[in-house]
């Protein structure tokens, strides 16, 4: 049946003239996308008055699959749409319409369903996908270098194929990608100069990628954070822009500011996107705030996909534990160890942890998470007056490198370098995630006091280590470092 469907079409499309073209009709919808009123999007795209000839009404449609199944993970979501991907990418494909539109938006497409395939941990598909969408922006960047558009997606490919993991570089190399960071943040810095011109539909959405861009592959998160919050000054409260903002707010440390936002959004809007839930137990939970196990329980409860469900039974464990409970610590870590799948590494890090069964010392347990939360003082004050007895024990490499970590977040450089080779020392077989968590902070350092050459040795020597957890994020940022400064010729 499907194929007679598809037969049908074809024969419309071939009869019609079409066009693509992003009017006021269609940026009301994309707002209404972006503010994740998906079934409200949907309604208004089925009136539009050019819905049958205005290809841009497809690639909106593909965009609220994309938030539907991304957001949400339902398994029965994704059987029910799957087939849109390849009935879009054929409607594109056979309509009449300039080739530079037409290679685009069967771009974007492909990298929206790479981004769906990815996260359900099917790598080969989203590497598939990610690399004809390449192909296809390539040719139309050479054919058509005036086209503005391709380059708001090639810059971010660019940059993010530049920092792909060892681990992955065979399968770069098979399909052929190439990245290039500095080429990646000039082509993405185009767009936005173009698209905040004229006001463009997606300046907003090539705003955040810069950000984060900035945030985790420059390794600026202050300015980042500045960055996009001076963007959105005059934006409304938006539970997906805000979930923005809120990662590049903790990730430059500003959990204060993090938690406002949070504050800002109603329990509705929060429950179009159950990650700010699990942020908000987050946040609470790095100010030693243990109400945090009721916003992990709204995120258990609303969100049935497959991703942050260990990690969340790991802080509501932690939670218990803070509260002076082992038989619920030992409850929720075993819910850790049944459910939820091995995709991310913060998932993969609590499922060890619950395979150990051993119970965290909750003097460092509160101090690794006031330290997350941006309360250095409280922290180092925490663990200063037992720094004699952990040394002492087998718990000297985590005291040292939690000590390190405050220091470091918390500008004292050279004493940060200090307790960070204490770490190193600690754990000579150099296993644990740690030791080559200390070993990249070390070059981080470094870097920011401009010692180049040193700093280029420990993003190396961060690469020979094989950590237990978190192997692919801590080599990844290693190798954005090595970019930076230009190490490797």
């Amino acid at each position: 049946m499907k194929y007679l469907v598809l037969f049908y079409l074809n024969i419309q499309i071939l009869s019609a003239q079409y066009y693509c073209k992003f009017n006021a009709e269609q940026k009301d919808i994309y707002k209404s996308i972006i503010e994740l009123d998906l079934s409200e999007a949907s309604i208004k795209l089925k009136n539009c008055k050019d819905y049958k000839i205005n290809l841009a009404t497809i690639l909106l449609e593909d965009y609220i699959d994309f938030f539907q199944l991304f957001i949400f993970e339902k398994e029965s979501d994704y059987i029910r749409l799957i087939d849109h991907k390849k009935e879009r990418l054929q409607q594109i494909k056979i309509a009449k319409i300039s080739e530079e539109w037409s290679l685009y938006l069967q771009s974007e497409i492909l990298l929206h369903w790479s981004l769906i395939h990815l996260k359900r941990n099917e790598n080969w598909k989203a590497f598939t996908c990610v690399n004809e969408a390449f192909e296809k922006l390539n040719s139309c960047n050479k054919y058509y270098p005036q086209f503005i558009y391709s380059k708001k997606s090639l810059g971010i490919l660019h940059t993010l194929l530049s920092t792909i993991p060892e681990e992955l570089d065979w399968a770069t190399k098979l399909i052929g990608l190439t990245g290039d960071l500095e080429k990646g943040k000039k082509e993405l810095s185009e767009f936005i100069y173009y698209a905040s011109e004229r006001d463009d539909i997606f300046q907003t959405e090539a705003k955040a990628a810069f950000a984060f861009i900035k945030s985790y592959l420059d390794n600026q998160s202050k300015q980042a954070s500045q960055y996009w919050n001076k963007e959105m000054i005059n934006k409304s409260a938006n539970p997906l822009l805000s979930m923005v903002s809120i990662k590049l707010f903790i990730r430059a440390g500003e959990n204060k500011k993090a938690q406002m936002e949070v504050n800002k959004l109603s329990f509705a809007q929060k429950c179009k996107l159950p990650y700010l839930f699990f942020l908000s137990g987050i946040l609470k939970l790095q100010d030693l705030n243990y109400g945090c196990d009721q916003d992990f329980f709204k995120f258990l409860e609303l969100y049935k996909g497959k991703n942050y469900i260990k990690e969340a039974y790991q802080k509501l464990a932690w939670t218990a534990l803070l509260k002076g409970s082992i038989p619920k610590y030992q409850y929720y870590m075993k819910k850790c160890f049944e459910d939820g799948e091995l995709i991310t590494d913060e998932d993969v890090q609590a499922q060890n942890e619950a395979m150990k069964k051993i119970i965290p010392d909750r003097q460092l347990l509160k101090a690794r998470l006031l330290c997350d939360g941006a309360n250095y003082n409280r922290a180092y004050h925490l663990l200063f007056i037992r720094i004699g007895e952990y040394y002492e024990s087998g718990l000297r490499l985590e005291c040292a490198y939690r000590m390190g970590r405050i220091c470091q977040l918390n500008n004292k450089s050279r004493e940060a370098l200090s307790y960070f080779q204490d770490a190193l020392e600690a754990d000579q077989d150099k296993k644990s995630y740690m030791s080559c968590s200390a070993m990249l902070y070390s070059a981080y350092i470094l870097e920011e006091l401009g010692e180049k050459s040193e700093a280029c040795q420990y993003y190396s020597k961060t690469l020979d280590i094989k950590p237990d957890q978190y192997s692919r994020s801590l080599h990844q940022k290693a190798k954005t470092g090595q970019l930076r400064l230009s190490c490797i010729n």
